[in-house]
């Protein structure tokens, strides 16, 4: 969806070791290089400051909700209005007077983030977000076990090479894809009762 106008949020929950991050790490192993912005820690104005499109229609992944607190008001503020702007005051270094600048930065963007904790975050800022949780029952720890080992056979080193290949042709046809818009002229609205 980081091609539309107004992008899914993910918030990817689980307990610590669960693999929160190995899923949010196979998300973004289907995103071509140039479309995915990936940050451990994010500090309060640091959004802010990126250039003017440097976020459009790009993949936003934060690792830990511990590494992004100061920056949870421009992370709301960028998943609902997919823009953020700020105003600062600076010298100018001619006259000495204190002259505004103004920074614009623009989305669409699609933010995921991984988190043990969906409730340090407010109900404000869950609500943009589709919350997806991690299958923490013993058979899928069992298949992601035998899975691991599996993958130090001849088969499992021949299955990830053919893994990276399936890759770079998903990275190939994203690059093609480009946002259109739709209109369906046959939508019918029915009136509240």
């Amino acid at each position: 969806s980081r091609l539309l106008d107004l992008p899914l949020g993910m918030l990817v929950v689980s307990r610590s070791g669960a693999g929160k991050t190995a899923l949010q790490d196979a998300i973004c192993s289907l995103v071509p290089e140039e479309a995915l912005i990936k940050y451990t820690r994010l500090t309060g104005q640091a959004l802010f400051y990126k250039e003017q499109n440097g976020l459009k229609h790009k993949v936003l992944a934060i690792e830990e909700e511990d590494g992004m607190q100061q920056a949870l008001y421009s992370i709301r503020t960028l998943a609902s209005a997919q823009r953020l702007t700020v105003a600062t005051t600076r010298s100018d270094p001619k006259t000495g007077k204190l002259k505004t600048d103004e920074y614009t930065v623009k989305g669409p963007v699609f933010i995921m983030i991984a988190t043990t904790k969906a409730d340090s975050l407010d109900a404000e800022t869950r609500s943009r977000f589709i919350i997806l949780t991690i299958d923490e029952s013993r058979e899928q720890t069992q298949k992601i076990m035998e899975a691991r080992k599996a993958a130090y056979t001849l088969e499992g080193r021949l299955k990830g090479r053919e893994k990276k290949a399936f890759l770079g042709r998903f990275h190939a046809m994203q690059r093609l894809l480009k946002p259109i818009e739709v209109v369906n002229n046959f939508v019918i609205i029915y009136p509240l009762l």
